[in-house]
């Protein structure tokens, strides 16, 4: 069963933008500068984002919770966005999340994230093996009625001859297909409480389980982790441990990225959460 790959979306958001960088009356996305994008972010913020592009918009402006995202965005270093100008014109390739999903937010790509597209192509997916199926059975029926024909013709000797060759066949051509299946199968990943776990693609889906999505190697290092007040929080200023809110109370993380329960954009500690929700006080 074909999964819809995180290239794949970047592909359709990069021609999306194809499409609709003529049709921009700001003229900006047609030759786009490190400044122009970054008035750009400003206006698309301006005519007002849902909750979850807000939460995108943060992570990639390094925007604590109790901060001005407007401001923050106004007062970004430009030179930050040389990468997506340069992903947009397809002269450097990107497996950053963050930036791919705020270039779909800049051309308005839909169905975006990442995520509902990958759950439109679950939709619109044909079942191969179904179809596998049925050319099986149609093959399965042209070889017997082959083989009868040509048996009725022989003596014993070349029946006995014949059918050992259709075994021989048979046993190797399930091998290799047995083969390339399993090793195409194991593509896939699964979310298994506090880290991602590669899992064969047709594995079925229980219910209280993470669903099968493809594997994305900068998304499998990624783990949920207990922190206490002895936890490393920042090196050199910096936050290296990253958080959700679920429900109350925060779950924390190692690296940014997206929840992978909840979709949620991941957002670098702040001493605020520590304090709170780490050391408990008020």
């Amino acid at each position: 069963m074909k999964k819809i790959t995180f290239k794949e979306y970047k592909e359709a958001v990069l021609q999306h933008y194809e499409v609709v960088k003529s049709e921009d009356v700001s003229g900006i996305l047609m030759q786009p500068s490190p400044a122009q994008m970054r008035n750009f972010c400003s206006m698309v913020y301006d005519k007002g984002v849902s909750k979850s592009e807000e939460e995108l918009l943060r992570v990639f402006f390094e925007v604590r919770p109790d901060e001005n995202l407007k401001r923050a965005i106004d007062n970004f270093a430009i030179e930050k966005f040389k990468p997506i100008i340069s992903f947009l014109k397809r002269e450097k390739e990107t497996e950053n999340i963050t930036r791919v999903e705020l270039c779909a937010l800049l051309v308005d790509f839909n169905p975006r994230p990442y995520a509902s597209y990958l759950k439109r192509g679950e939709v619109l997916k044909v079942d191969n093996r179904s179809l596998d199926a049925d050319l099986k059975s149609n093959d399965e029926k042209a070889l017997r009625f082959e083989t009868t024909s040509n048996l009725e013709n022989r003596n014993g000797l070349l029946k006995k001859w014949f059918l050992l060759l259709i075994v021989v066949i048979g046993i190797i051509t399930v091998g290799f297909l047995s083969k390339d299946y399993f090793v195409k199968q194991k593509e896939c990943m699964q979310w298994q409480g506090d880290h991602y776990e590669v899992v064969h693609c047709d594995v079925q889906e229980i219910g209280g389980l993470a669903s099968i999505e493809p594997v994305r190697n900068e998304v499998l290092k990624l783990k949920q982790i207990a922190v206490c007040d002895t936890t490393t929080f920042f090196r050199e200023g910096k936050a290296v441990i990253w958080y959700c809110k679920v429900g109350a109370s925060p779950e924390f993380f190692n690296t940014h990225g997206i929840h992978p329960e909840t979709g949620k954009a991941l957002r670098p500690v702040t001493k605020y959460i520590i304090k709170k929700y780490v050391l408990h006080q008020n």
